[in-house]
């Protein structure tokens, strides 16, 4: 689901693992808990880039999921990603018809709260089978995630 994630590594990385790297260098010390908070999610969204591709543990979805397990209090986006995976949903009639998103966009709804796992396998799923539906769908809530995330840390920022 894409490529170029080495550059993003390199710059997530001093600021999510507490140890030096060959790809992200020395850690970035006393980072505040919130700046560590959006590396931990930048870091996942990286991770879930690399998709079914290999890296030092194991492929990007299993190592997105442990990124994911680590961004805690962002749950603003997570609520704000719900808002969106149903107006993706609704905007093309092929989504409804397909019984897989049809699936994923109810589980969230009965839920009521984001959950990250549920959709890296969605996408991972999308990849795997080649659905192209599937895939434009996680395609285009991803492109809306990474806005969502920028305009999140802009706003802690301020």
């Amino acid at each position: 689901m894409g490529t170029g994630t080495k550059k993003k590594k390199k710059k997530v990385t001093p600021l999510s693992w507490p140890s030096s790297t060959s790809f992200g260098g020395d850690p970035i010390k006393n980072v505040d808990r919130n700046v560590g908070n959006l590396a931990c999610y930048a870091h996942a969204l990286v991770h879930r880039r690399e998709g079914q591709n290999v890296g030092e543990f194991g492929t990007g979805w299993n190592n997105s999921l442990y990124w994911f397990s680590n961004t805690n209090g962002i749950e603003e986006v997570g609520n704000d990603l719900q808002n969106m995976t149903v107006k993706i949903y609704n905007s093309e009639e092929k989504f409804g018809k397909n019984e897989l998103l049809k699936n994923f966009v109810d589980s969230l709804t009965k839920s009521k709260k984001w959950d990250h796992s549920k959709f890296v396998h969605l996408c991972e799923n999308a990849v795997k089978n080649k659905n192209d539906t599937n895939m434009q769908f996680c395609q285009q809530l991803i492109n809306q995630e990474w806005k969502m995330l920028v305009d999140y840390t802009y706003r802690q920022v301020k």
